[in-house]
């Protein structure tokens, strides 16, 4: 079985490309697409960038994202990327498509050094034939924009100036490609528009 793993870049597209992914699951397999997340309640596969985090030797740092996961220790993170390393090499004995698709923007912004990149990499390269990478890159004014507004509606009162340099990091496209390109190589990562 190949894989084929989106990179969900913040304010593009992510959460609409896994409801699709979520809602069309039987007519994906059909095809021999194989869409199988770790908790189907969640959009985002929390479970592949806690994977490159554990590959590497790091914790999640995301407050939030262990609170909506129940992890609370570092032994509760280690058992968390074991079940899930578990649950996808038991499908993996069972399931008969041709692609395995997974999703998720906690991928870009968790796994942003090269170790953790090659961490997951690594995991997946063991369990798949073939491993590729896909991710949708949206104009940075746009994300910017898109985001500030998202922090207002959630009752953030930050100026607009503070929130741009809080995001300037996150918003070099070229450099966060660049970082996937050497961890994994140019030929398995497609960057689109």
């Amino acid at each position: 079985m190949k894989a084929l793993i989106h990179i969900g870049m913040p304010k593009a597209g992510s959460s609409s490309i896994q409801e699709f992914l979520k809602i069309n699951r039987e007519v994906l397999s059909s095809r021999g697409i194989r869409y199988a997340p770790f908790n189907p309640d969640f959009g985002s596969q929390y479970e592949l960038a806690a994977t490159g985090l554990a590959g590497a030797g790091k914790g999640i740092r995301d407050g939030t994202a262990r609170q909506v996961l129940g992890l609370n220790s570092a032994e509760d993170e280690a058992a968390y990327v074991a079940r899930y390393r578990a649950f996808l090499d038991a499908g993996l004995a069972e399931w008969r498509e041709d692609l395995f698709v997974g999703s998720s923007e906690h991928i870009q912004p968790w796994l942003a050094r090269s170790e953790t990149i090659a961490a997951l990499d690594i995991f997946l390269r063991n369990r798949f034939d073939a491993v590729r990478y896909v991710v949708y890159l949206r104009p940075q004014a746009d994300t910017l924009l898109s985001s500030y507004s998202e922090r207002i509606r959630r009752g953030e009162t930050l100026d607009f100036e503070t929130h741009l340099q809080g995001r300037l990091k996150a918003l070099n496209l070229n450099q966060i490609v660049k970082l996937w390109e050497t961890a994994v190589g140019a030929d398995r990562l497609d960057a689109r528009l």
